[in-house]
């Protein structure tokens, strides 16, 4: 009874700790606005009127309808969704010139039998290799009728049904965590926040690794809690968080709060045993499917990557060292970049890399530091477009369709746009409502009790939280993790709506 009443002690101070977090970080939204303020009430007004009036509709199919009628409603709305999608993400999708489109360009040749422009990209970012084969694949197929023209189509395409799986594995998770209230709530701020995001016109590991999170917990919730083929489950989440690391490192991060909270959990020797063969099958899993990938994508990159570019791969400690610079306050800075590439060999690298950290942790002091942390995390979590047409000069790039229609689309989705102001105040909008919502989750007493699992998605939260301060951190680097921010604001929007039908 005394380690269960730890566990219980645990979640009471995470779920505090995670209340004035959320609500620090709405605070330092608000603050953002500056003189815009009115104008940022306002959208949020209409956002929460949009929530409300797609969450009513939701509800009322899912649990107003019975059986295969609810399904009438619901395929063919989805499939008219998915088609407004394609329509507006081909619309504003561009060619790239950071990342993504090295990555999207080289896999393009790599499929249609041409030299690489830049291999030895792939030898300082392995992480990407995988994404490059798997883009390979896509184009393999859509060259055989487009050519290289469709190739960023394709892409956006891919990218569209990986995020909308993503969503429908949240609204599943939702439905586990909260019933039908609960489906229709996360599918409401998914749809807004998620479904209509420009993120969906540029296909990267920020939007391709949304689902390995959401799928890790759908197992835990569907498999393993629920008992359902439990060695099965705990195989497959090791399969995805080892597949889901080579193209996000972070998405890992869910699988081990699941891990800590469980051995948390502590229910008895029987119990600690039983999940104790859990996680050894998770691990073993996960190291082979992580050793087989591997192996794999190395003998298919075999003649692209030379064991020369292995050796100037980007160590761990470039990150640390870049997420301590305070030009930009732990994002992305030129002059490390530069810095780290200019030196030879992954060793030497290394060497350089923790000698400018001392250096940094000496010049900013205990007082510094807990400063610049204060003011990273603040950029991190204060921007609701998550960097949009800030990672890359998107302006710069060739539009894939110039018609009319694309270019209304463009004026608002485009940070150039006429109308980009108003996009972006939309989804700065929303997000303050996801953290607004996910702060009373923590602060409202509940009618009924609040699953324990929940506090699995804030430790996913902190973890990350923590990672990113730790390492390079920026508020993109928060997208793929949209899901778990959307089920726990669901998590706040019931206790709501719980009070209020309390006090009719």
């Amino acid at each position: 009874m005394g380690k269960r009443r730890a566990y219980s002690a645990f979640g009471t101070i995470l779920k505090l700790l995670c209340g004035i977090f959320f609500a620090v970080m709405l605070i330092g939204n608000v603050i953002k606005t500056g003189r815009d303020i009115v104008w940022t009430g306002l959208f949020v007004i209409l956002c929460l009127f949009m929530v409300f009036l797609l969450y009513r509709g939701l509800s009322k199919i899912l649990t107003g309808l019975a059986g295969k009628r609810k399904y009438r409603f619901l395929i063919p709305g989805s499939i008219l969704f998915l088609a407004v999608q394609t329509a507006v993400m081909l619309s504003i999708a561009t060619t790239i010139d950071w990342d993504p489109g090295t990555v999207i360009t080289m896999a393009g040749q790599w499929a249609r039998g041409e030299e690489l422009f830049w291999p030895e990209y792939f030898g300082y970012s392995p992480n990407n290799l995988f994404l490059l084969i798997c883009f390979r694949m896509v184009f393999s197929v859509s060259s055989l009728f487009a050519g290289g023209g469709g190739d960023i189509p394709a892409a956006v395409l891919v990218n569209i049904l990986v995020v909308d799986i993503s969503l429908f594995l949240m609204v599943c998770c939702a439905k586990k965590l909260y019933g039908e209230k609960g489906m229709a709530a996360s599918a409401a701020l998914g749809i807004l926040t998620v479904g209509i995001s420009p993120w969906l016109s540029v296909p990267y590991s920020d939007t391709l690794g949304m689902i390995f999170p959401v799928l890790l917990l759908f197992l835990y919730l569907y498999g393993v809690k629920e008992g359902r083929h439990k060695i099965i489950s705990c195989v497959l989440m090791g399969a995805c968080a080892a597949v889901g690391y080579m193209v996000k490192p972070h998405v890992v991060i869910i699988l081990i709060a699941i891990i800590l909270m469980e051995l948390l959990d502590y229910r008895g020797k029987e119990k600690l045993m039983q999940w104790g063969k859990y996680f050894a099958v998770i691990l073993i899993s996960l190291a082979i499917a992580f050793t087989g990938v591997n192996k794999l994508s190395d003998y298919v990159t075999r003649d692209i990557v030379s064991d020369e570019m292995k050796e100037e791969k980007l160590p761990f400690t470039h990150f640390i060292m870049m997420g301590l610079n305070d030009v930009t306050y732990g994002s992305f800075y030129i002059d490390d970049s530069n810095a780290t590439h200019g030196i030879q060999g992954e060793e030497n690298k290394k060497e350089f890399n923790l000698r400018v950290i001392r250096e940094r942790l000496e010049n900013y002091g205990a007082a510094g530091y807990l400063r610049f942390l204060a003011e990273k995390v603040s950029r991190i979590y204060t921007d609701g477009t998550f960097n949009y047409g800030t990672e890359g000069d998107f302006s710069a790039c060739e539009n894939i369709i110039d018609s009319p229609p694309a270019k209304a689309l463009q004026e608002i989705y485009h940070i150039d746009g006429k109308y980009y102001a108003l996009s972006a105040r939309f989804f700065n909008s929303m997000w303050m409502i996801i953290l607004a919502a996910a702060a009373l989750s923590c602060f409202l007493p509940r009618r009924l009790p609040e699953k324990s699992e929940v506090n699995i998605l804030r430790l996913t939260v902190v973890g990350l939280t923590l990672f990113l301060l730790l390492v390079e951190g920026r508020a993109r680097y928060l997208y793929h993790l949209l899901p778990v921010f959307i089920l726990l604001a669901v998590c706040g929007m019931l206790v709501l709506s719980e009070r209020k039908e309390e006090r009719l």
